[in-house]
């Protein structure tokens, strides 16, 4: 099978997530996305991130209608470290041999990318699979810069066409604090979690 590997903070997460996963799979781009939730993200630490648990239950909640979908809380099995996605790979894979495994990940990440952890192990091992998150376009100068050759060439072709979701959980999480509305934003089921446990500051 061939799974997208989709992690992030999920901090909340929104339509935009659900609906990039439903377009993956429909386009037939991949047979399953395995939605990830970081542990401990070492890249992005919000002060207002939640805990664990209520992130991966409100991605439970969100994926629940996606037939082709599945959550996984395999980082927080590795509670006392950083959630390194090259680490998680690896992990993966062991547990799932036979499955081609693609690293799913905004443009945003792409022009980071060379800054996580085992970065040029992480390219090479693995297919990646970058949709856009305009108004960012990264070039493959940009790439060039940061890359060897081979490598940026291959970052540069992981790029694809894919609706646009300009939704972001910063905004719905600052709209939640001042009690702004986030319909179309959220799954009714999340916004009925967050309201129930009093998440972002919910007034």
């Amino acid at each position: 099978m061939r799974i997208a590997v989709f992690g992030g903070t999920f901090n909340p997460p929104h339509l935009g997530h659900t609906n990039l996963a439903k377009a993956v799979v429909s386009r037939g781009l991949v047979d399953k996305i395995l939605f990830i939730p970081a542990y401990m993200p070492p890249h992005k630490l919000d002060w207002d991130m939640v805990g664990f648990d209520d992130r991966l239950n409100m991605l439970k909640l969100a994926a629940g209608a996606l037939m082709q979908a599945e959550v996984s809380d395999i980082e927080s099995r590795r509670p006392d470290e950083p959630s390194y996605t090259v680490v998680t790979l690896e992990l993966l894979q062991q547990l799932n041999p036979e499955d081609e495994l693609v690293l799913l990940i905004g443009e945003d990440s792409l022009q980071q990318l060379h800054t996580w952890s085992r970065a040029v192990e992480l390219a090479e091992k693995w297919e990646i699979m970058t949709y856009p998150r305009p108004p960012l376009s990264v070039s493959l100068e940009d790439l060039r810069r940061d890359w060897p050759e081979e490598l940026a060439d291959k970052l540069y072709s992981s790029k694809v066409e894919l609706p646009l979701y300009e939704v972001s959980s910063t905004e719905i999480r600052h709209a939640l604090k001042h009690g702004l509305d986030v319909g179309g934003m959220l799954d009714e089921e999340v916004m009925k979690y967050i309201e129930e446990k009093s998440l972002y500051q919910w007034k």
